[in-house]
């Protein structure tokens, strides 16, 4: 019946949905990691110049 139908129909469309979300923020999270880990990488790197700089 219709009814049924548009109901499986709309079950797919929220399961693309949830899935496309997921894949996204998946990538987000990546992104969010390697930007946290660049970002330590340059602090760490900005303390031992100073490190230098002050033994100097």
């Amino acid at each position: 019946d219709p009814f049924s139908q548009r109901l499986r129909d709309l079950l797919i469309t929220v399961e693309i949905d949830l899935k496309q979300t997921f894949q996204q923020q998946a990538i987000e999270a990546v992104y969010r990691q390697v930007f946290i880990s660049f970002l330590g990488v340059l602090a760490g790197g900005t303390a031992m110049i100073a490190l230098l700089f002050v033994q100097l």
